[in-house]
């Protein structure tokens, strides 16, 4: 049992986050991350260099803000906080009556396009490849698109069952072709330029199509397919983006992305038009409506002024001049503003009442607006009927004049707006830019791409390392062993290459294959000489101190450490035994290329002698005590006083002794070597004992009152160790 007190030089540390940590992490995973970015990169790159080009075209409106939408819209615009008529006339540009007319307008319901490869297939087709050489290549291509294909479709007709249905149409040689349907039924054939036409199901389903262009070669595919127009309307408008340049500037911009730039250019061009006819339209028909009501009250108002007229005439023949005041003078402008004021919103109510019904909120903001007028008329006729009443009937009847000849007049001109517009000529939007041809794609931008994949491949490759430990069980950082448990790592021992050739190798067959024999300067072996200088310090309090060595599991690379550290113990001149105490399963004795028949177990049942079991190794230094033949009771020969009495009796006669323990999950017999051992280590092999197991292992050891007092951490692997690389750039 130790009996000796940790060295300073193993205190754990505290439970800290440290970002070094991290770091160090990512860089020991650093080919992981690589290999993550570059194959994101990769995919990126493919991606960019094989998708199709997507081109963009805009349009430049100007909507006039003085005769946005006419009358209408200034009526409601008044009534509402919410669009103003340059947001209206935006909601007109992606409205099913302007979109709809450029997709009837442009047959936009069929869609026929060359059949290509299979996700590089455009861009191989952009290369020119000489697939035609080869007849057996050429004759599985041969449905594809290869560079040259194109069909034009002007009419295309189809049962409702075959409405967005993809067609297959075939090219069969000298203009002539076959259509099919998804199941490979033949439904048509026909020739470019002429309509070809059959009965399809019912009488009255009939299915047409017209090709007026195709170039292809024979047996080239083509995708054709007419789509519901409900569908294609609600797709342009979709793609459609319409938005305002800066703030009531009153310019609208159209934009369209797609990767046929010459249809893009047409689109938008026949939005345009669209829109402008229907501005043109619908300001004429609102002309129309308008001009209804001037026309109904311009001959009462003509009338009207002329009975003032005369009204006004004959009282100034009959009394001659009046004499009036400044006051008169001052009722008889405020009288006449009245009238105007009120005479035009009864005049607007009309109109309203052409174009809404009783309930819309602009009646009742009009008849407001009249009760008003009629309070304040009522207030102001008080007023003048203070005046003498000759004065007072002068004033009336020169109102009744002025109020009806401003009224006439401003009817008149209105009138005549309202033909001009009804003609169709006035329009309150300009095209400032036309759409153009695009000829650089805006997407996919190959700089912009390849550096997102750069930093999305790194950011995967950083967040696979982490998931990668977050889920991974077994433990590979012997700094997480030293915080975790509190004990010290005596040794991280190094993954070896040449170990794996000695013990799959024929060449060792028979001899002893140790690498420390064999291979004295790799890192691994130097990486067991500092397990011997810390086993040298950790057991300086004791005179020939005695080592165990075991694991939580087999398989770990325990033997191989008990081995090699022996012989390295004798290297340095220190008079070393080697005992194999798994009876069970030991296997030191082939590493040593000697008989397991006699060893620990035949002395331990008094069957053979000290003398006869210790065998020399060609280290000198180091002898080997094996394991011998399998016993009945191997954990009652070691818990017997002949196992204790063996190793102090080995004590007297070597300065280090190690002994290789059985596993200490699988059995108790390396709980019963540690009672009788002055340092217990305990291998563990890097990325394979979960913590909850290396914490197992060492409760068995806690429950009979023993400790652990550190750690080898085995097989860690060169790439996760700095030492590696110090070590040779020291060597080189």
């Amino acid at each position: 049992m130790s009996d000796f007190k940790q060295s300073p030089l193993f205190n754990a540390s505290e439970n800290v986050v440290d970002l070094r940590e991290y770091v160090v992490e990512l860089w020991r995973a650093k080919h992981v991350v690589f290999g993550i970015a570059l194959l994101v990169l990769a995919v990126v790159g493919l991606y960019t260099f094989t998708a199709r080009p997507i081109y963009q075209s805009d349009v430049l409106i100007q909507i006039d803000p003085a005769q946005a939408d006419s009358e209408r819209s200034r009526e409601l615009s008044s009534i509402s906080a919410g669009d103003t008529p340059v947001e209206a006339e935006m909601q007109l540009f992606r409205s099913r009556s302007v979109v709809g007319a450029a997709v009837d307008e442009l047959n936009l319901v069929i869609v026929a396009e060359p059949t290509y490869l299979p996700v590089a297939g455009r861009t191989l087709a952009k290369m020119g490849l000489p697939v035609r050489e080869s007849p057996a290549v050429w004759e599985y291509l041969k449905p594809y698109a290869w560079g040259e294909e194109e069909i034009v479709v002007d009419r295309l007709e189809v049962p409702e069952y075959l409405t967005d249905q993809r067609l297959s149409l075939v090219s069969m040689g000298d203009d002539s072709f076959e259509l099919y349907d998804e199941s490979g039924e033949k439904l048509v054939d026909g020739r470019v330029g002429e309509l070809a036409s059959r009965d399809v199901g019912d009488a009255d389903s009939k299915l047409q199509i017209l090709v007026s262009k195709l170039t292809a070669h024979q047996g080239a595919h083509f995708a054709v397919t007419k789509r519901n127009r409900w569908h294609a309307v609600n797709n342009l408008r979709d793609a459609l983006h319409v938005s305002q340049q800066g703030e009531e500037t009153g310019i609208i911009k159209l934009a369209l992305e797609g990767p046929n730039p010459e249809l893009l250019q047409r689109i938008l061009t026949t939005i345009t038009s669209a829109y402008l006819q229907h501005n043109v339209a619908r300001r004429s028909q609102e002309a129309e409506k308008t001009l209804e009501v001037l026309n109904k009250h311009l001959p009462a108002l003509r009338k009207n002024l002329t009975e003032s007229e005369n009204r006004l005439n004959d009282y100034r023949s009959s009394v001659g001049s009046v004499n009036v005041t400044l006051e008169a003078e001052a009722l008889l402008d405020r009288a006449t503003s009245l009238e105007t004021q009120l005479s035009g919103l009864k005049i607007r109510r009309d109109d309203i009442e052409n174009k809404f019904t009783p309930e819309h909120p602009l009646f009742s903001e009009i008849n407001q607006q009249i009760r008003s007028l009629e309070k304040e008329r009522a207030s102001l006729n008080a007023e003048m009927r203070k005046l003498p009443d000759e004065q007072e009937k002068s004033i009336r009847l020169e109102r009744d004049v002025t109020v009806a000849n401003e009224l006439y007049l401003l009817l008149l001109n209105r009138a005549q707006e309202m033909r001009v517009m009804r003609a169709g000529t006035v329009t309150n939007a300009r095209v400032i830019d036309p759409a153009d041809l695009p000829i650089e794609p805006t997407k996919p931008k190959p700089s912009l791409m390849l550096a997102l994949g750069a930093v999305l491949g790194t950011t995967l490759g950083i967040f696979g390392v982490v998931l990668r430990n977050g889920f991974r069980q077994g433990i590979d950082d012997p700094e997480v062993v030293e915080k975790s448990l509190s004990l010290p790592v005596y040794a991280s021992i190094l993954h070896s290459t040449s170990q794996a050739k000695l013990e799959k190798s024929r060449k060792y067959k028979g001899r002893e294959r140790l690498l420390a024999l064999l291979d004295r300067d790799s890192p691994t072996v130097e990486a067991l000489r500092s397990l011997r200088t810390n086993v040298y310090f950790a057991a300086q309090h004791v005179k020939n101190p005695i080592v165990a060595i075991t694991g939580p599991a087999p398989n770990i690379g325990k033997s191989f450490v008990a081995s090699n550290l022996a012989v390295v113990l004798a290297d340095s001149g220190k008079r070393t035994l080697l005992i194999d105490a798994d009876m069970r399963k030991g296997h030191l004795h082939d590493a040593f290329a000697i008989q397991r028949g006699y060893g620990l177990s035949g002395v331990l049942s008094q069957k053979l002698l000290l003398g006869d079991v210790i065998h020399k190794t060609k280290q000198p230094g180091l002898h080997i005590l094996p394991c011998g033949e399998v016993p009945p009771n191997p954990s009652e020969l070691l818990l017997s006083e002949r196992f204790a009495a063996l190793l102090e009796r080995l004590r007297q006669h070597y300065d280090m002794i190690i002994i290789d323990s059985p596993p200490t999950l699988a059995v108790t017999d390396a709980v019963v070597i540690a009672r009788r051992s002055d340092l217990n280590l305990m291998v563990l092999r890097s990325g394979q004992h979960p913590m909850g197991e290396i914490r197992a292992a060492m409760r068995g050891f806690q429950q009979s009152d023993l400790n652990i007092d550190g750690f080898i951490v085995n097989d860690v692997s060169t790439k996760n160790s700095y030492y590696v690389r110090y070590y040779h750039q020291y060597a080189s």
